[in-house]
């Protein structure tokens, strides 16, 4: 099919447009007129059918104006409309009329402009002329050709039309004599088709002056909609054969526009039709189109679920390029294969089927599409609340009950279990339930409320806050979807608990006694033990005892203050001075031990006793071994041993002394 230079300047343009995903769209019209010549008379004007194609990517509206050569005195020209919107694709009629006068005479040309403007791009022109000549009238011999539309546009093999497309066209006698009338189709290198062929029936006529007959021209399209987009141009020529003037036999021409949409379609082949994939796990597959319309085409991948509730945003990931031209069917190019990657997220219920469309797109329009079914597995997360964070001076052999909510995240139904870890020894901690079965996060019912019951032991010490954590997750050891800080204060109790061994020395003047005091913390926190020596007899308060009286560490210092752990036992020693002078004096002393910042206090009264005299004992074994202060012996397992000892005053106080014995050494 021959196309007009503008048309083919056009194509090259839109090529290259197509040839570049990014470019922006093009704005393009071409004008055509059916037929390029007539002959007007006073009586009769010259219709010439301006169409205007709009052959670019946009919607245009198209101002039209009209301009006479310098040779048309006597000739008029008119359109009836002078703006014209035509949509993409599509074509518009504008009827061209051209007037004489008695003064008119010879040719006139007149050219139509279209200046098209869109939205976007920039404005396109284009213009053609039809030349009309200045006639008599009708004459002995004329005919004409009319039909209703000039330009007719393929519906496809399922229309009406089937595979042939039919024009109406009327002839009529406008001379004065009979006119036997030849048809036949004709070309020029303006008008002619390369792959389609038309016929007109009847091809003669016998017209009386004014009669009309309408003949029928056929276009065969064997082809269908595979035929080659564009304008098919065909002329059908009618001549009076009858005519004497054998030279300029009289004739009238009409053109006959078929067009064929471009049919921008192609055979899809997926890779891989489904998968089976968990949320964010990934499978890569390939889309491959091979152009099946009548026309080179730029095809666009595209991925589109087929359940417009489900949100596949970011599941279908195609690898560059977006786009490519494909070639004519046939051609080297007329297919090519995307490759792509799928990766579903949890925004729909476990084992959900989701169908995808993967689409190869011309432009908006969905040239092929397969569908790809993705199954949802399952994904797993869950998160835990607590009613409160921290569980403060719990008192210790009690316990207290913190509320756990969980909730669900995942998107399939799931068994959650709860824990701890952290725990102090001897502290206990138990769940009204140890694992719930909830909903999925699409389901409304994903969240389930456990409490937990923290114990505390009698022992628990009050020094440091403990941080318990709290995990829920699929138990087995797996690690947890989300953990908790729980703190526990422990409520501090202050206490301490005293021993001595004797309440009761003697010593001689000047001398300075000591009685070994045990002091053990028997609260659950630090505290300062206060070191009193107080007159037991003062009743009002810790006045000073009547002998100088003081407190001593293991290594012979002075202290005020002991400072002991839970637990905790250390041992101080109470000096008193021996200040009496005759044998039998005495003095009595309370030891007050107190917790600074309590009113715990325990207390001793211990009495010393002046004695001047020697106090002495000695001891020996009856049968001792080698070493005389040594009895070795050799015991089978379970076997005993009896032995004596010798045990001699070697003091001189008269009243006799109280032996205390002790054993160590086993």
């Amino acid at each position: 099919m021959k196309r007009s230079p503008s048309a083919s300047v056009l194509t090259a343009l839109l090529l290259l447009t197509i040839m570049s995903p990014l470019a922006t769209a093009a704005v393009s019209v071409s004008l055509s007129a059916s037929p390029t010549a007539q002959e007007a008379t006073t009586d009769d004007d010259a219709e010439y059918d301006i169409i205007v194609t709009n052959d670019g990517d946009e919607d245009i509206s198209v101002t039209l104006s009209t301009q006479q050569g310098n040779d048309c005195n006597g000739f008029s020209s008119s359109l009836d409309s002078y703006q014209v919107s035509v949509d993409e694709g599509t074509s518009e009629t504008v009827e061209l009329t051209v007037s004489v006068n008695d003064q008119a005479d010879g040719d006139c040309e007149t050219t139509v402009n279209a200046q098209a403007t869109a939205g976007i791009g920039s404005p396109a022109n284009d213009d053609v002329t039809v030349t009309t000549t200045a006639g008599d009238g009708g004459g002995l011999y004329s005919v004409k050709l009319t039909t209703d539309e000039q330009m007719k546009t393929y519906a496809g093999e399922d229309s009406d039309e089937g595979d042939s497309v039919v024009w109406d066209v009327e002839v009529e006698n406008n001379g004065e004599q009979q006119a036997n009338v030849q048809l036949e189709m004709i070309s020029d290198s303006d008008c002619e088709s390369d792959t389609l062929d038309a016929t007109v029936d009847p091809q003669v006529l016998q017209l009386d002056p004014e009669d009309k007959e309408t003949v029928e021209v056929t276009v065969d399209v064997p082809d269908g909609s595979s035929t080659e987009a564009g304008d098919h141009c065909f002329i059908l020529r009618a001549t009076v054969s009858n005519d004497p003037n054998a030279a300029d036999q009289a004739e009238d021409n009409i053109t006959l526009t078929l067009k064929i949409p471009e049919r921008k379609e192609c055979d899809p082949n997926l890779q891989y039709t489904s998968h089976n994939l968990d949320p964010d796990e990934s499978a890569t597959n390939s889309f491959e189109v091979e152009n099946i319309g009548n026309t080179e085409w730029t095809v666009t991948a595209n991925a589109q679920a087929q359940d417009s509730d489900h949100d596949i945003t970011d599941w279908i990931d195609f690898n560059s390029p977006l786009s490519k031209l494909l070639s004519e069917p046939g051609g080297s190019q007329d297919s090519h294969t995307f490759t792509f990657s799928v990766t579903p997220d949890d925004s729909v219920e476990s084992g959900t089927q989701v169908g995808i469309r993967i689409q190869g797109r011309a432009g908006t329009a969905v040239g092929c599409e397969q569908t790809l079914t993705v199954t949802v597995g399952q994904s797993h997360a869950a998160t835990m609340t607590l009613s409160k964070n921290k569980l403060s001076n719990v008192e210790p052999g009690s316990s207290e009950t913190v509320s756990i909510q969980i909730t669900n995240l995942g998107n399939g139904m799931e068994t959650l279990s709860v824990g701890a870890t952290g725990l102090p020894p001897g502290w206990q901690i138990s769940f009204s339930q140890n694992s719930v079965t909830v909903g999925s996060v699409h389901s409304g019912n994903n969240r389930q409320t456990v409490n937990a019951e923290v114990f505390v032991p009698e022992d628990a010490s009050a020094e440091e806050e403990t941080v318990i954590t709290l995990t829920v997750g699929r138990g087995g050891g797996t690690t947890p979807y989300d953990t908790k800080d729980l703190t526990v204060s422990v409520a501090a109790r202050h206490d301490l608990t005293t021993s001595t061994l004797s309440t009761q020395q003697t010593g001689r003047s000047g001398q300075t006694v000591q009685f070994p005091i045990d002091i053990t913390n028997s609260g659950n926190i630090r505290d300062t033990i206060k070191l009193l020596t107080c007159d037991p007899h003062d009743q009002t308060g810790c006045n000073q005892p009547m002998w100088e009286s003081s407190y001593s560490d293991g290594q012979g210092n002075t202290i005020t203050q002991v400072i002991l752990d839970p637990s905790q036992t250390q041992t101080v020693y109470l000096d008193i001075l021996v200040e009496g002078e005759e044998e039998a004096d005495s003095a009595s002393v309370l030891a007050r031990i107190a917790i600074y910042g309590t009113t715990v206090v325990d207390e001793h009264t211990v009495s010393v006793i002046v004695s001047n005299y020697n106090y002495a004992m000695a001891i020996t074994a009856q049968n001792p071994g080698d070493i005389p202060d040594q009895i070795d012996a050799t015991l089978p397992p379970g076997g005993t041993l009896t032995t004596a000892f010798w045990v001699e005053n070697t003091g001189d106080y008269p009243g006799g002394d109280t032996a205390v014995i002790s054993l160590s050494g086993m």
